[in-house]
């Protein structure tokens, strides 16, 4: 085990599970921590937090402002998401469809 890190926020790390700390009150530390009034330790002590989890719940809501930001790419993460879900349902239906012909190809095949 690393020095500093405690098997709960290991597990944290591995296993989805839901979390004891709302999207309010994450929001609430993240902004505690972007204010820079306490140090993080101190902040984290306050919430009964790690450190670790609230490092990276800042820098998730960084990557997240900045992808809100990015106008260059003329789409919205919701769109980009909406179009990669769309090139992913039309990639599984060309699969079907390929395994449709091959399943009818091996069924003629079987009745010679």
């Amino acid at each position: 085990m690393a020095a500093g890190t405690s098997s709960s926020e290991r597990d944290e790390e591995r296993c989805p599970k839901p979390s004891r700390w709302t999207v309010e009150k994450r929001y609430e530390i993240v902004m505690e921590v972007i204010k820079g009034k306490e140090p993080i330790a101190q902040i984290a002590r306050k919430h009964q937090a790690s450190d670790a989890i609230i490092h990276k719940w800042r820098e998730r809501f960084y990557e997240g402002g900045k992808t809100a930001l990015n106008f260059e790419s003329g789409t919205s993460p919701a769109r980009s998401r909406e179009e990669t879900l769309q090139q992913q349902i039309e990639e599984l239906e060309k699969v079907i469809g390929q395994q449709a012909v091959e399943i009818r190809f091996l069924k003629k095949l079987s009745k010679m």
